[in-house]
């Protein structure tokens, strides 16, 4: 599972899988306002992620209200990538 991004002018930066480690989001030159294209439903990021799709949403609402991006359903807008990355480095 894979997402294809790009910008708001659309040029294409990658792709980047959801639940990937901390090199690969590094590999990524995510910019403020890139969007993310989710290619997979959410029920089944999360399944790939081995979560609940509800943990996956309550993921997503906890970092939009701290600013670090905005989600719709099959798409993610990334406002914080520095901030993003910080958060990557703790996950393993």
């Amino acid at each position: 599972m894979s997402c294809g991004l790009t910008n708001e002018e659309t040029r294409p930066v990658g792709n980047l899988a959801v639940c990937d480690n901390q090199s690969r989001f590094d590999s990524h030159d995510l910019q403020p306002g890139d969007t993310v294209e989710l290619a997979e439903p959410r029920n089944l990021i999360a399944a790939q992620c081995g979560t609940a799709p509800e943990v996956l949403s309550r993921t997503f609402r906890r970092l939009e209200e701290d600013g670090l991006l905005s989600a719709a359903p099959r798409y993610v807008t990334v406002h914080q990538p520095d901030r993003l990355r910080e958060l990557a480095e703790h996950i393993e």
